[in-house]
């Protein structure tokens, strides 16, 4: 009955789930989340840095995925079915560490759907850090700048979460000298095959007051989950049932019953 009702919730939270037929950003209203990998380095046997980045709409909103911050695997995502990535991960450094990066954000300026600006991102130190309200308005405007860039280009425009490589224009997120948004946090991408801190900042007062800062329960790992298998993952640590608890609680209680007896 559990299993039947997990599988219900499941199909409802992604009926649930908005359509995108383009990918959404600050201005938009209710933003969308979006994974963009990302590498300097050309495939073994390339030459030169070819700046390449690969963006794929997740499908999720931002004010859902706040929601479902505690939520293990809420968002799953094999990539190896689309043909974008598949391309872009033929013609980049996969093999030398660190040389493909990966991100996931969202942001959202004021509006009907959220009570002020909000900025999601992965980072790559054990907390988010701290930003002002001057850097949160500066990621904003550089989020912008780069959805509308890749909403140019790839299947953005054509198909419910789409996807698009891109190695020039506001459409790669990063460049040889730097993986982050205007330099509004602390590095902001993560290397393949690691896993990755993510939260909020929100427009906590203006100018240089610091703004609200929310690290959620999961991390994000992008990376080969089986070999030659790219996945996208939401990972929540499991917390034991009260079930479990009592469980253990029992069992330690077993345990000092029997070195009493044995002391008597």
């Amino acid at each position: 009955m559990k299993l039947k009702y997990l599988a219900t919730a499941a199909a409802a939270m992604i009926a649930a789930s908005p359509a995108f037929a383009f990918l959404s950003g600050p201005d938009d209203g209710n933003a969308e989340v979006f994974l963009t990998v990302w590498s300097a380095t050309a495939a073994s046997g390339g030459t030169g840095n070819i700046n390449s980045s690969y963006t794929l709409d997740l499908g999720v909103s931002l004010l859902d995925m706040i929601a479902n911050k505690n939520v293990n695997n809420y968002i799953n995502v094999l990539l190896g079915s689309d043909s974008l990535f598949n391309t872009f991960i033929s013609t980049v450094n996969t093999t030398t560490p660190g040389a493909l990066q990966f991100n996931v954000t969202a942001a959202t300026r004021a509006g009907l759907d959220t009570p002020t600006n909000v900025f999601l991102s992965t980072v790559a130190g054990p907390t988010l850090g701290n930003i002002n309200n001057l850097a949160l308005e500066s990621a904003l405007d550089q989020v912008a700048l780069f959805v509308d860039g890749v909403n140019g280009v790839g299947t953005h425009g054509t198909q419910t979460n789409g996807s698009s490589v891109a190695t020039s224009g506001n459409a790669y997120f990063m460049t040889n000298n730097s993986n982050i948004w205007v330099n509004t946090t602390p590095l902001n991408s993560k290397a393949a095959g690691t896993n990755a801190v993510f939260g909020s900042y929100t427009q906590n007062g203006f100018g240089q007051s610091l703004t609200t800062t929310s690290q959620f329960a999961g991390t994000f790992f992008f990376g080969q989950s089986t070999p030659n298998v790219y996945s996208l993952q939401y990972q929540v640590a499991a917390v034991p049932e009260p079930t479990g608890y009592a469980l253990a609680l029992a069992g330690l209680g077993l345990i000092g019953f029997v070195g009493a007896r044995r002391k008597s």
